[in-house]
């Protein structure tokens, strides 16, 4: 059946997201595409309701949209982001889709931990380690202090205030 779509071994990974991801990029990216307009949906920014204060970007479809100094002012770098928490594991997504810096395709990463608060923090800093890896323009955070409190905060509050605080504040903010 050609509606059925078969799953692959690393189905439900990070490799599998990270290949979703990979598709959404090319199908926002390319007006031919039969998937343009999902993906331009997905990835327009919303008016703020409290996004832009809560997580330093603004919400998608499903996802956070941020956008970023790419020393051309006319073309600021778009990443697409979402953090994921349930109990026992943490993860994140942070992903350049289009910008003055996209031009050879997306750029990004797709990270799981096992563990609760201190997985957080792991994926913080893997991500943080990431970026300076990759050379990503207008990035300073290769060093931020790795110190989050959560003392006050809700359980909920937690993932989103810590990737808010330990990496994306970190960005250059778009002109």
């Amino acid at each position: 059946d050609a509606a059925r779509r078969e799953l692959s071994p690393q189905a439900g990974t990070a490799v599998a997201l990270g290949e979703w991801l990979r598709e959404l990029c090319a199908a926002h990216a390319d007006a031919s595409n039969a998937r343009n307009g999902v993906a331009r949906a997905m990835l327009e920014k919303r008016p703020d309701t409290g996004a832009e204060a809560f997580m330093a970007a603004r919400m998608g479809l499903g996802m956070f949209v941020k956008d970023v100094a790419s020393g051309d002012a006319a073309r600021p770098d778009r990443w697409m982001l979402h953090q994921a928490a349930n109990d026992g594991f943490r993860g994140l997504f942070l992903v350049r889709f289009d910008g003055a810096n996209a031009q050879a395709g997306p750029l990004g990463f797709v990270l799981l931990v096992n563990g609760d608060n201190d997985g957080m923090l792991a994926c913080c800093e893997i991500a943080r380690e990431c970026l300076a890896a990759l050379g990503v323009d207008g990035f300073a955070g290769a060093s931020a202090p790795a110190a989050f409190s959560t003392a006050g905060l809700k359980q909920e509050e937690i993932i989103n205030l810590g990737f808010k605080g330990l990496v994306l504040d970190h960005f250059a903010p778009a002109p």
